[in-house]
C-alpha cells in the first residue's frame, strides 16, 4: 500500500485485504487509514476491511475517526463503515 499508487489501486487492494481477513493485514490496513484521499475513499476502505479482520481493532478505528478534529469527510466515511 502506497500513498503513490492510484487511489483504485489502494481501495482494491484494502479490500482484498478486508476479504481475506488475516489478521497479518492490519498493520497495512493501520497504514492505509493514514492515507489521505480525495472523498476519503482510501480511509473508508480502511475502516471496513480493518473491521472485517479484527472487530475490535475496527471499532476503535471507527470510534477514533468520529473525533470532531478530523475532517467532516473522514468521519462521514466511519459512518459508513459503521453501518456496512
Amino acid at each position: 500500500i502506497s500513498s503513490k499508487a492510484p487511489y483504485a489501486l489502494v481501495v482494491a487492494s484494502v479490500n482484498a485485504l478486508g476479504t481475506w481477513k488475516s489478521p497479518e493485514s492490519v498493520p497495512l490496513l493501520q497504514k492505509a487509514l493514514a492515507m489521505p484521499s480525495r472523498r476519503e475513499v482510501v480511509r473508508q476502505a480502511a475502516l471496513q476491511a480493518l473491521a472485517q479482520v479484527s472487530p475490535s481493532e475496527g471499532e476503535r478505528a471507527i470510534v477514533q475517526a468520529f473525533g470532531a478534529s478530523n475532517p467532516q469527510t473522514l468521519r462521514q466515511a466511519a459512518l459508513i463503515a459503521a453501518a456496512s
